[in-house]
């Protein structure tokens, strides 16, 4: 495998905004389709372009959360199932989970990826607190999610139903299956500030752009 081959996914809504968003990306040829592999996953099939398929989930939906996100552990659970399931990650030595309302430029994160280790088993902390992982994008060596697929009922109980995707993970990886984990702050902007997609200062990644109109303009920033 290249060390710094991508594999990247995202699960949607088809039925609102983010099946746009996810076009959005499409067209600009960014997101997870700026990567060397892909797939999109989502409740229903939808139409995002030419050729392209989605991987038909059924209901995802999630109950609000009162740390203002919403309690997505279960949906992403069976997601992370089925990205394993497919195997296509296997190709490529990092698999990177994009929301749909992330700017996010693949080549950008290049140079990132210089400094990680893809031959062991890691995940990478965007976040200094808590569990260390920001759901925008989430970003795991091929060898950690094959490890995470082998012991994830450790990491399974009545904690997943009542938290967030990025918080189980985090909490899985870090604590539970004790993944080696490496600290990179520098990779995603999670404050959502239209002008900052224009003095980027080497984010990869910039959250959240709820429309098609910003989500566009910020990559397009980012491409440049």
């Amino acid at each position: 495998r290249n060390p710094s081959s991508m594999y990247c996914w995202l699960l949607c809504m088809a039925k609102t905004l983010e099946a746009e968003l996810v076009r959005t990306s499409y067209m600009m040829k960014q997101g997870v389709f700026g990567c060397d592999g892909w797939d999109v996953l989502a409740d229903y099939e939808f139409k995002v372009g030419y050729g392209i398929t989605v991987i038909p989930m059924g209901n995802v939906t999630s109950a609000q959360a009162s740390w203002g996100s919403v309690m997505n552990g279960v949906p992403f659970l069976k997601a992370w199932d089925k990205v394993i399931e497919i195997g296509q990650y296997w190709q490529f030595s990092w698999t990177v989970k994009v929301d749909p309302d992330t700017a996010f430029v693949p080549k950008r994160l290049l140079p990132h990826l210089q400094n990680w280790p893809a031959s062991v088993p890691c995940w990478i902390r965007n976040w200094d607190q808590s569990f260390g992982l920001l759901g925008p994008i989430e970003i795991f060596s091929a060898l950690a999610i094959k490890e995470y697929g082998e012991r994830k009922d450790e990491c399974i109980g009545n904690y997943v139903a009542k938290s967030g995707e990025d918080g189980f993970m985090g909490v899985c990886m870090g604590d539970t299956l004790q993944v080696k984990a490496v600290q990179d702050l520098g990779l995603l902007d999670n404050t959502g500030v239209a002008e900052h997609c224009y003095w980027a200062n080497g984010m990869a990644a910039m959250h959240p752009y709820k429309a098609p109109g910003p989500l566009g303009q910020c990559l397009d920033a980012l491409m440049r």
